[in-house]
């Protein structure tokens, strides 16, 4: 009687927490099987890629991939696209092979040796959202180096590369740190999120930005400027290293029909961690909860 008390007990306090959870089946015996380069984290992140109806393909994450020989970057991160149900071979997805850019005086304005590319990738349709959260740049007149993140946004075959923390608030105070792409994903009403679990010493941030300002704004230029941004913002000290914008994604949680943007704070709270739910209309922070409240 003990026993079956204790289980009722259990039942009750876990059932609360699994409220949405459904299961589903592997096929154990005949999967499907990809491989990559040799020591390239090949698998590192994984989503589908559904450009139409006829398409159906699994996008695979490979940041320690050596992508040219040419190229003085070494270990620039790729990408690659693997057939869904064939037996064909993955093949790479091109976003960027340019080198490192120079300013006018010829000294090394960005490091993308060791950046990372495609620790995160992300498709919705045609687009695709893969970044780059180890990217550096030069800050104060070409005395440091930051790690702010970089992204590159490919639509068909048009690249545009997307860098909202490779800004004027450089430091570690601002963006300086940020490791844009940290995490990303698509959001439902053409716009993506990205977080920089870096920003404002390490309180870290989310950026959402409109996917065709995003394209049309494209200039080569190290600074671009958004019209519609969204973001959080910096808050007082005692939310330093933090590390919001560690994990993100997207529901409609207050039935407004928008998108709302849900992210981890994984060192908050004294380092027990919570989430945050912020507005979709405004970033701004709508609940936030921790495990012992599920």
């Amino acid at each position: 009687m003990e026993r079956l008390r204790k289980l009722c007990i259990s039942l009750a306090l876990i059932l609360p927490c699994l409220q949405w959870t459904t299961c589903f089946n592997l096929d154990i015996d005949k999967p499907y099987v990809f491989s990559g380069p040799e020591g390239s984290y090949f698998g590192f992140s994984v989503d589908f890629f559904q450009p139409d109806a006829k398409q159906s393909n699994i996008l695979i994450g490979a940041p320690k991939a050596n992508t040219s020989s040419a190229s003085t970057v070494v270990e620039r991160g790729a990408v690659y696209t693997c057939p869904w149900q064939k037996s064909s071979d993955c093949t790479q997805v091109q976003f960027d092979n340019t080198d490192d850019r120079k300013n006018n005086e010829g000294l090394q304005m960005e490091f993308k040796s060791n950046q990372w590319f495609g620790a995160t990738v992300r498709s919705h349709g045609e687009h695709i959202l893969a970044c780059a959260p180890l990217y550096q740049w030069s800050t104060y007149s070409v005395s440091e180096r930051e790690p702010v993140g970089t992204c590159f946004l490919k639509k068909g075959q048009e690249v545009v590369e997307y860098s909202p923390c490779r800004s004027k608030a450089n430091s570690p105070e601002g963006q300086g740190f940020c490791q844009a792409g940290f995490s990303i994903d698509f959001v439902k009403n053409n716009r993506v999120v990205v977080g920089g679990p870096g920003s404002f010493y390490w309180q870290g941030q989310l950026i959402s930005d409109d996917i065709s300002e995003i394209i049309t704004r494209f200039n080569r230029q190290y600074y671009t400027p958004y019209s519609n941004q969204l973001t959080t913002k910096s808050a007082s000290a005692q939310y330093d290293d933090s590390y919001l914008g560690y994990s993100v994604t997207v529901s409609d949680f207050n039935a407004d029909g928008e998108d709302d943007y849900i992210t981890g704070v994984p060192r908050g709270d004294k380092a027990l961690g919570y989430v945050n739910i912020f507005n979709g209309r405004n970033m701004q922070s709508v609940l936030n909860f921790t495990g012992t409240q599920c």
